[in-house]
């Protein structure tokens, strides 16, 4: 039995809502493959964290291009990690080799942090080219004069400023 519209308005937003249906899966498939550019913005926890580590943790770490496969690319790691009331302690040390990243960075009133993890293969990119939660996995350490105090596994998402 086909179904009649009485309204045209009707039968053009059905039209619509079917193509938009359709087109969505094919864009987001679209952006596999494509590189992620990590520039202009900020890694950002996702989760929650043990309450030593804070809300959130946050860090910024110059230009990453991270391919769907193969080796990361980098220009100047350079930058800052904010954890709970710690915030700006610019990261000392950043060495990327293949996928794996990892970082250390200054004291401030003692209390440092180191991270090691991967950026992992295959993931997906929205419509505007950003990778979804979980572009960075690994365990970030905090560490009191030099003595480790916490320990967590940990995912981030790149958050661009402009978003």
């Amino acid at each position: 039995m086909a179904v009649k519209f009485r309204h045209r308005i009707g039968k053009s937003r059905l039209i619509l809502l079917a193509a938009i249906v359709t087109l969505i899966p094919v864009l987001v498939h679209a952006q596999k493959g494509r590189s992620a550019v990590l520039d202009w913005g900020e890694f950002q926890s996702v989760g929650e964290l043990p309450a030593v580590f804070g809300q959130t943790v946050v860090f910024a770490l110059g230009k990453i291009t991270v391919p769907p496969r193969g080796p990361v690319r980098a220009v100047r790691l350079k930058g800052t990690l904010d954890a709970g009331l710690v915030t700006g302690i610019s990261i000392a040390r950043a060495r990327l080799t293949g996928r794996h990243l990892k970082f250390e960075t200054q004291g401030i009133r003692g209390v440092s942090y180191t991270f090691s993890g991967d950026f992992p293969e295959n993931f997906a990119l929205d419509t505007h080219g950003d990778p979804g939660d979980g572009i960075l996995q690994g365990v970030l350490i905090k560490l009191e004069r030099g003595k480790e105090v916490a320990r967590a596994a940990i995912s981030f998402r790149f958050q661009n400023y402009s978003d």
